[in-house]
């Protein structure tokens, strides 16, 4: 009888295990497929790939923050380490459970809360949109329990309620496998560290009248029961956890209601001995040198150039609250320096391509290193254009960097200049008539200075060629094997990084149409 029940039990611990063994292989299999399948957008993924411990400050929000906050900016000012850990039109309840996400890796110091997700319901975006996107790019963090409370919060807060089995990957992304790319099937190999560390600079400028808080706000009742009850936690859990929360309100396009929410967040935040640092009022916004007719991308976020203020800003007012550590001469932050000079570096070329004046491209291509090909040719005084504005300002911007303004004089004639950081100007001219064209060519290695910049890893030979030539009939440059100047008469200018091998900027000024900048 008892060998019987030995052998029972055995058998029973033997199926048990291949139930087990069973249950293990079907979650990994699930698993697999989740991370298979699910978006591979945002920049979280880049989140898991910083090292254990490293990150001083989190920036937790939506896209507000993602356009304010630059990490690499505030490191090379203030030396310590941040990351901005969001998700496109991030409700607080989600901002709760990527904070949480975010603890499990990183012991921060300081906590930023971005206020925009108090506004549900009574902001540009209505809540259906908010749900739309929030559904979309909320569920990218990885599988575990806290996604799947995430997903209880968002079933339960949002106002569609949809049943948290709708967010699983499996569910959410299962029509996705019409459109898998080899980055999905190699994921598990994707390093997904980004430069940015969470920051996604805006290139665009529309001007706006200064928004302001009056200071006499008076709060109101539009907040949402589960946003206090999330910006509660956040209190909780900052007295749990330790570290200190900072809650503030980024500039956009605001309305009477939302400086009410905010009104009332920020006498929560005083209640709970929270800062709340506020960009609507105007003497933060002074502080921080903020100016809403040039430094706004669109109505909803800030561009790089209010990026930058606003950084600058909070990296000061944070390092100077807060014991914060400084990590600019540490050797094992040096991938820190590495990013910072890639994020320069990238913003420098965003920012030239964003300038349409010839002085303003000249200089900031003379300040950066690049390459300069330009080239001058046709009737340059036709249609009245030597009386124009833009005539007046290319003929400035010769003179300033040290051209001859004469070939803009001559009808017919037409000019070749070249500039590289290891050589300077070299300009030539030719006459009306003239049979043979001007030309020009240059190995990129050439015209480097004799210390390039560590960043990057250089162009390839295929594209370290420029060559120009330039006639009373025609212009052409080319680089890389392309032709990249634009054929109008009047200025042209090609701009090309050196180091890296990208063309920068292609842009013509028409004397037809009174030096009118054509990039195109």
């Amino acid at each position: 009888m008892q060998q019987a029940q030995r052998s029972e039990h055995r058998l029973w611990l033997r199926r048990a295990a291949r139930l087990a063994v069973f249950c293990l292989l079907v979650l990994l299999m699930v698993a697999l497929l989740d991370q298979l399948l699910c978006d591979k957008g945002g920049t979280i993924r880049g989140f898991y790939e910083e090292p254990k411990n490293s990150i001083d400050v989190l920036f937790i929000g939506g896209s507000h923050a993602n356009a304010a906050f630059a990490p690499t900016r505030i490191f090379e000012q203030e030396g310590f380490t941040s990351y901005v850990l969001y998700s496109w039109s991030q409700p607080v309840w989600t901002s709760y459970h990527y904070l949480k996400e975010g603890l499990k890796t990183q012991t921060p110091k300081v906590v930023v809360l971005d206020a925009f997700g108090l506004t549900y319901g009574h902001t540009y975006m209505t809540d259906i949109q908010i749900n739309a996107t929030s559904d979309q790019y909320s569920m990218l963090i990885r599988p575990g329990y806290n996604r799947l409370r995430l997903a209880l919060a968002m079933s339960a807060c949002q106002t569609n309620h949809r049943p948290f089995t709708d967010y699983f990957s499996l569910f959410q992304f299962h029509n996705r496998w019409k459109a898998l790319s080899e980055k999905d099937w190699l994921w598990f190999l994707q390093n997904d560290a980004t430069t940015g560390k969470g920051y996604g600079p805006l290139y665009t400028t529309e001007a706006f009248p200064p928004q302001q808080m009056p200071p006499d706000t008076a709060e109101n009742e539009l907040m949402e029961e589960p946003c206090e009850r999330y910006l509660r936690r956040f209190f909780a859990l900052a007295e749990q956890e330790g570290f200190s929360l900072v809650v503030t309100a980024l500039p956009y396009e605001c309305t009477a209601e939302e400086y009410g929410i905010y009104a009332k967040a920020a006498r929560l935040c005083a209640e709970n001995g929270v800062p709340f640092l506020n960009y609507f009022d105007p003497a933060t916004a002074a502080e921080a040198g903020f100016d809403w007719a040039s430094q706004m991308a669109e109505h909803a976020h800030v561009n790089y150039k209010g990026a930058e203020a606003i950084s600058a800003h909070i990296a000061a007012w944070l390092a100077g609250r807060y014991a914060l550590p400084d990590h600019r001469a540490d050797p094992a932050y040096a991938d820190w320096q590495r990013s910072a000079q890639i994020e320069n570096a990238d913003r420098a070329r965003m920012d030239l391509r964003m300038t349409a004046d010839l002085a303003g491209i000249l200089q900031k291509a003379e300040e950066n290193g690049y390459l300069v090909a330009l080239t001058a040719r046709g009737d340059l005084a036709q249609s009245g254009a030597q009386t124009t504005e833009g005539f007046a300002a290319v003929r400035g911007a010769f003179a300033a960097a040290g051209l001859d303004t004469a070939v803009l004089d001559t009808p017919g004639g037409c000019g070749l200049c070249l500039y590289g950081p290891g050589t300077g100007w070299r300009q030539q001219t030719a006459p009306p008539g003239a049979e043979a064209p001007l030309t020009a060519e240059a190995r990129l290695a050439d015209l480097l200075p004799a210390e390039p910049s560590p960043v990057g890893s250089g162009p390839d030979e295929a594209h370290a060629l420029l060559t120009a030539s330039v006639s009373s009939a025609a212009a052409e440059v080319w680089f890389g094997g392309e032709q990249v100047a634009l054929a109008h008469d009047g200025v042209s200018v090609v701009v090309v990084d050196p180091v890296t091998g990208r063309l920068v900027q292609s842009i013509c000024f028409s004397a037809a149409d009174g030096y009118a900048p054509y990039t195109d």
